[in-house]
C-alpha cells in the first residue's frame, strides 16, 4: 500500500479536518485554511450548510488554480442523502470563485461519514457545462470497506484535472472485473471443449448414458 492509500484509508476511518489536511499534503497541496462566505441564493442551500472552508490549493498542470473545500452540514450525511443539494453548493462555490473545478469535502456536524467530490465546468459550444452531479463523488463511512476510494483517491497525484477526473471513475476497476470474468469464461469454454471435442463424441456420450439408464 502505498503512502496516498494510506492516508486515504486513515482519512476514511477517522475523518476530521486534521486527516484531511494530511492527505492533501501528501498530495502535495499547500494549506491554506480560510474560512469563506458565499451568497448562497437558495433558501435551502444556507439551511443545511454550517460553514464553508477553503482548506488547501494546488496548480495543475492543465487548469492552474485548484482549490479543496471543506463544507460542514447542519444535516447527517448517508449514501443517498442531499447528492444534488452539495452538487449545487460546489456550483455556486465555483461561481463566486470562478474557478473551473474544485475538490469539495462535505461533512456532518456529528459522524465520520463523508461525501468527497469533484465538480468541474468544460466548455460546450459558447458556454460551460458542469459535470453530472450523480458522478465523481464517494460517499466514505467507516462502516464501509471504501476499497474503491483508497485505491483510486489514494493513488491520484492530483497533477491534472485529467487524473483527477479518472481517480473519481470506477471504469478501471469495472474494466479489471469484466477482465476477470472474461477470463472465467474463456477457461470455462475451453475446458468444455476438451470435455467435448468433436459433436461425435458428444454424440456418443449421450448414447451411453441412455444405454446405462
Amino acid at each position: 500500500m502505498s503512502e496516498g492509500e494510506r492516508l486515504a484509508q486513515r482519512l476514511a476511518e477517522d475523518f476530521s479536518l486534521g486527516t484531511l489536511k494530511d492527505f492533501l499534503f501528501e498530495k502535495d497541496f499547500t494549506e491554506e485554511e480560510e474560512e469563506i462566505f458565499i451568497d448562497l441564493r437558495k433558501e435551502d442551500l444556507r439551511k443545511s450548510v454550517l460553514s464553508i472552508k477553503q482548506i488547501a490549493y494546488k496548480k495543475l498542470e492543465d487548469i492552474g488554480n485548484f482549490k479543496a473545500y471543506a463544507i460542514e452540514l447542519k444535516e447527517n450525511i448517508t449514501e443517498r442523502s442531499s447528492k444534488k443539494r452539495q452538487f449545487e453548493i460546489a456550483k455556486e462555490i465555483l461561481k463566486a470563485t470562478r474557478l473551473i473545478a474544485g475538490l469539495f469535502v462535505f461533512y456532518p456536524q456529528e459522524g465520520k461519514s463523508f461525501r468527497f467530490s469533484l465538480v468541474f465546468t468544460e466548455p460546450y459550444g459558447t458556454r460551460r457545462e458542469y459535470s453530472p452531479y450523480k458522478r465523481y463523488t464517494y460517499f466514505v463511512s467507516p462502516e464501509l470497506p471504501n476499497k474503491t476510494f483508497i485505491k483510486q483517491v489514494g493513488g491520484c497525484e492530483f497533477k491534472d484535472l485529467k487524473e483527477i477526473k479518472n481517480a473519481f471513475s470506477v471504469q478501471p476497476l469495472t474494466k479489471e472485473f469484466y477482465k476477470e470474468i472474461q477470463t472465467w469464461f474463456y477457461h470455462a469454454l475451453e475446458t468444455t471443449k476438451r470435455k467435448y471435442s468433436s459433436p461425435e463424441e458428444k454424440r456418443k456420450k449421450t448414447l451411453s448414458a441412455l444405454s446405462q439408464g
